[in-house]
Order: C-alpha cells, then structure tokens, then sequence
C-alpha cells in the first residue's frame, strides 16, 4: 500500500545552521513488483545554500539548487605553504608563533602529533587530509587469511570501560578507506573484519587487499597542543590512534582555539576537545568513543554535526556518544545537528554551570537527547529532540528527550519533543564530584512550554524519578521547588498513565492535582498521524548539500537514482553518501533532466548500497557551481528504470 509522500519543507528553526532540509517517505513496502521496497523523495521547499527554482520540466515543477561547496572563508591563504610529502610537525614547529601555514590539498601522514604554537593558522586547501595512520603492504597468504607486518604496540592501551570486548584497543584498520571490524579471535574472520597479534606484530584479514590500500591507525593524536589563540580550518582530520577521552585534535591545557570547518572521522577516542574554544561547522562522525568533549570557560560549540560516535562499543555509563563536557563555565551550545550516535547526543556532566542549549536539532541518539547531569544553571530551549533510543525501560534512568540529573536551577522551554522517554527530572544520590557551589540535587528545575509527542503505548511524557529513599514524598518535592507549567501533550490516549511522579505512573488528571501542568493541554494525538510525523534536520557542515533523513521499510540493496541537470548545458555532478560512508560521484543531465545511477567513470558500476532496514541518513552535494536535483529514488527493484517523473519506481 502507498504511503502519501512526505515532501521537503523549509526550516524554520532559528539558529540553526543554513542548510537543506529533506524530507522522507515510504512510499511501498510490497507494491506488486515481486515485493520491490521503493523510497522516493522530491523537494518543495528548503533553507540555505540549497535554493529552490522553478521549471516546467521538473517532476514536481521546481527542483534544488546546489551550488559548489563552499568553506567559510573563500579568501585564499596566504603563509607558509605546505605541501604534500612535506613533513607537517616539522613545518609547523620551524614556523614562528602567529604564522600561517596554507596545506595544498592531498595527504600528510603524521606518526606524532603536530605541536601548533600560539595564534599559528593551520588552513587547509580543498582535499587537504591529516591522517594518522600508516600504510600496511607486503600481505601474504595463510591458509584462508591474508598476513601482513603491522605497527602495533607490544602493550596496546586499554584505557576505557568496553561495551563491546577489545573496545579499547586503538590500532583501528581501514581497507580501502573503509574502516574494518575488529575481532579477538582469529577463528573469528571473516570479511570486513580484523585480527591483530599484538606479540607478534602481525594483521590478518580474510578480505583479498590486492589493489587496496590497507592502513592501520597509529599517531596517538593529530594535532595537540596547550597553545593559545590556534586556528584550524578546512582540514579532514582522521585515523588516529587516539585512546579514549584523548581527542585527534585536543588542545589540552589551552584555549582560544577556533576549530571550524573540519571533518573530524574514524579517530578511536574522541573526534575533538576544545576546551575554552570556538568549535564552528565541523563534520565529526565515526569516532570510536565520543565526537566533542571540552573543560574550561566561554566555549562556544556551533553549527556542527556530530553523527555516528561510538564505533568502538565504549560503556556509555563510562563515558560515550556524540559529546560530553564537563566542569565548564559559560558554555554554549548553539544550532548544532547531533544524529545517530551510540550514546547521548548532547551530555554535560560534572560541575558545568551557566550553560545554554538553544536551537539544536537531536535525533535518533541512544540513551539521551540532551542530558544534564550532576551540575548547576543551566538553560535548554528551542531544541528539536526526537526518536531517542532508551537504553531500557526504566523509563528516565534508561534514557529520555531532556533529562535534567541531580542538577539544580535549570529552565527547559521552548521545546519540541517526540519519543518514547519525553522530558524529565532524575535524582540520584551523587556524592562522586562534589562541589563548593552546593550539592548535585534536583531544585528549582523549571520545565515550561514545550511540546511533547509520545510515540509509543508505553510512554513515559514528562515526570521525576528517583531512587533516593524518601525523596518522593511530596513535602520534599515542593520544598525542592521542581516544577512543570504550560506544557502540551500529545498522548495516544487522554486516559492512559504518562506522567512519572511519587514514585508511580499518573494519568493526566492525577499530575494536574499534584499541581503540576495546571495551565498545560493535552490533546489525544491519533496512531497514523503520530507515526507520519516527523521533525526537519538540517544538513549542518557543508554547503551546498542536501540532507534526507529516509526510513528504509525492509533489509536489502538499494540501487540510488538521482534525477539531476547541469547547468548551461554541462553535465550535473553530484557526490552521494548514505550514513556517513565515502562520498561517491554520479554524473549526467548535460542535455536536460536525466535519471543516473552509475558511479562516475565506471560506467558498469551501479550505485548499489545495502541498507538494514530503519533509519538512514542520505546527503547529496553538488560538485561545481551549480546543480539541479530533482528527484531521488531508492528502490530495490533492478530491473526498474525511472522514466519522466520517475512514477514508474517509486
């Protein structure tokens, strides 16, 4: 059965990144061609660099717009310049304090972390890549296994709390620039995995690397230094055997940093520490444990996307997930996209005060949205948080939207919540970090005018929980001053029980006679709308892209047609990338509107990519200075050509 489609809409999020916006929809699951599962997307409106245009010939009488990427700041650089093959730490510590270095594009592979001096500028060209890995040849075959010398310490670290055993092993490998899997025990390959002997010094993969490059993370760090005053920009920052809470780029014991426009990826510990820093437009995903973390004062953290932490498998009751920050003063934390993280996506802990969360979009992160644990004043407003995966059911200490944790005088409003835990205030007995500003108790958290869709039967939609004996008798509670005014509700059913208070599930009525949402509404909300609705996610980091966020209705390889145009009769050029992976380019439209779905200069090669089924996030980018993208298909279907419109597939 056909779904309606769900079309693009603009944002209208203040704050956020400029970006485009899209949209998904199902639109067959089993539609009578042998059971082919179709997901369609077509534009109406998006904000940012992705304009919308009208034509006639476009499948919906308008299409997107892409121009070329574009870096913050096109002026070109002017300084010391850098080449590839030259050796980076060298250049930067031959160079003054206050110099510039301009990196031409390609890779410079560092064994040591780069050392930058106060107010030095490292700016990188288009293309400019820092990895920390090194280069593994001369494989030989054993048995069903392929064996190489490798780089590996005699002692590898195990700093870190695992989830998944042998999480804390740095030496991460990469075939092909795809990152493997790692397994403890030989009798354990397979492809896509990796084995490392770490007494013998050996690699073994099952996979054939003739004619792929094998690379194994070894530089403890990329860029670390206590400097003051460093910029680092344009730059993609990777591979790095970094331990965990260690960051790829980590300005430990400094500040006034400016970290923007990086892509931060495939690092083992954390993607970037900015401690009393600006950390601006940055791309940070696949990090093995954590993709920001940051201490000290005034920082400011802007308009990034941080998406996919957690590779390793470390214990997010540790410390995991998109961000972490702790004992931070003045933090902001402003029109960033956190996405698809395996732990929280936004997480202060221990002694931060005055911090402010304000119009950032939070989606589809594992245990918490935005949780603010055993720390002071704090501001959460504007968010958009969804489709948070509870590590279990007991509701707010498993998970939720918005937690405030043992924290007092923290406001919450302005919010839009959909899921299954919604907003909430969780007391524990915290005695670990104490504090000269006061114990870490739940007071004077004031959860005001937000809006809140349960999308499950068993939700949990606003409340405190506690496992403090006695907190919950309701003498205490008032003295703590917790209070919850003006909220909306949309529930499945007005007489369920949705509300966590005194120890126990109350129905709506009950939480308005403990005087709770006096002047709130609740609306009975039904099964299909709450299902097809869903919240916009900007496409932060990159101009020029467009982000679609597709709910893929069944397992399978999904070839991806692109209906594009180039522009005075060139050919459109796009890069397409599905969940973070390598970007790959399609080419077609020179005479017109063409549906495409080969792999730019292998004509034989389709654009095939398999998805489980659930939540993926596409992005598509347009190469050159302009783009039209019409329409995109994603279908199951081989034997399926979109014609016109593309009404025949999807």
């Amino acid at each position: 059965m056909a779904l309606p489609t769900a079309r693009w809409r603009r944002m209208a999020l203040p704050g956020v990144f400029l970006a485009a916006v899209l949209f998904f929809a199902v639109l067959r699951a089993a539609d009578g061609r042998d059971g082919a599962a179709s997901v369609e997307l077509a534009p109406e409106q998006l904000s940012g660099a992705a304009a919308v245009a009208d034509d006639p010939a476009a499948s919906g009488g308008s299409y997107v717009r892409l121009a070329g990427p574009s870096g913050r700041d096109a002026t070109p650089c002017r300084g010391v310049e850098v080449r590839p093959g030259a050796d980076l730490g060298a250049a930067v510590s031959a160079s003054p304090e206050g110099a510039t270095l301009c990196l031409g594009s390609g890779v410079y592979r560092v064994s040591e972390p780069v050392r930058p001096k106060d107010r030095q500028r490292l700016v990188g060209e288009r293309g400019t890549v820092v990895s920390g890995a090194k280069v593994v040849t001369g494989f030989t075959r054993s048995g069903r296994d392929y064996v190489a010398t490798a780089f590996l310490p005699p002692d590898p670290s195990t700093h870190g709390q695992c989830a998944i055993p042998g999480c804390a092993y740095p030496q991460d490998v990469f075939l092909g620039g795809v990152p493997l899997t790692r397994v403890l025990d030989p009798d354990d390959l397979e492809p896509g995995r990796f084995y490392q002997d770490y007494g013998r010094n050996r690699l073994y993969l099952r996979d054939d690397p003739a004619g792929r490059v094998v690379e194994q993370a070894y530089a403890p760090s990329i860029l670390w230094s206590g400097a003051h005053g460093v910029t680092v920009r344009g730059l993609v920052v990777e591979k790095a055997a970094n331990e965990a809470q260690r960051a790829a780029i980590d300005n430990e014991g400094g500040g006034d940093w400016v970290i923007e426009d990086n892509e931060v990826r495939y690092n083992h510990g954390v993607g970037i520490r900015g401690d009393s820093s600006t950390v601006r437009g940055n791309v940070v995903h696949h990090n093995g444990q954590l993709g920001l973390s940051g201490h000290g004062h005034g920082s400011l953290v802007e308009g990034n996307e941080i998406a996919w932490n957690n590779t390793a498998g470390y214990q997010c009751l540790w410390e995991c997930g998109g961000t972490k920050w702790a004992e931070n003063r003045g933090l902001t934390v402003r029109g960033n996209w956190s996405h698809d993280n395996h732990g929280p996506g936004m997480w202060t802990d221990i002694n931060n005060v005055d911090v402010v969360y304000e119009d950032n979009v939070v989606t589809g992160n594992q245990g918490y949205g935005i949780l603010h644990e055993i720390s002071y004043r704090a501001t959460i407003r504007r968010n958009l948080v969804q489709d948070t995966r509870p590590r279990d059911d007991t509701g707010f200490f498993g998970g939720g939207e918005i937690v405030v944790s043992a924290s007092p005088d923290v406001e919450v409003y302005g919010n839009q919540v959909r899921g299954v835990v919604g907003i909430g205030i969780l007391q524990q007995r915290r005695v670990d970090f104490p504090s000269p500003l006061g114990p870490h108790e739940a007071r004077n958290v004031y959860i005001h005018h937000n809006t809140v869709t349960a999308t499950d039967a068993s939700a949990v939609v606003a409340g405190m929980a506690t496992d403090v004996p006695g907190l919950d008798d309701p003498g205490r509670l008032t003295r703590r001053n917790n209070r919850f005014a003006g909220n909306r509700y949309h529930l499945p059913q007005l007489s369920g029980r949705w509300f966590e208070w005194l120890g126990g599930l109350r129905t709506a009525e009950e939480w308005q006679r403990y005087g709770q949402d006096t002047t709130g509404a609740f609306r009975a909300t039904a099964t299909a709308e709450r299902r097809d609705r869903r919240f916009s996610s900007p496409a932060t980091g990159v101009t020029g892209s467009a982000v679609a966020v597709v709910s893929v209705p069944v397992a399978g390889i999904y070839r991806v047609w692109s209906r594009v145009r180039g522009q005075d009769g060139q050919a459109g050029s796009l890069l397409v990338e599905v969940d973070g992976g390598q970007p790959v380019p399609v080419v077609g439209g020179a005479g017109g509107w063409a549906w495409v779905d080969q792999r730019h200069g292998d004509p034989g090669s389709k654009l095939d990519v398999p998805l489980a089924a659930g939540r993926h996030v596409l992005r598509l980018t347009g190469r050159g200075a302009e783009v039209g993208l019409d329409r995109v298909i994603l279908t199951t279907d081989r034997r399926c050509v979109p014609a016109g419109g593309g009404d025949n597939c999807a």
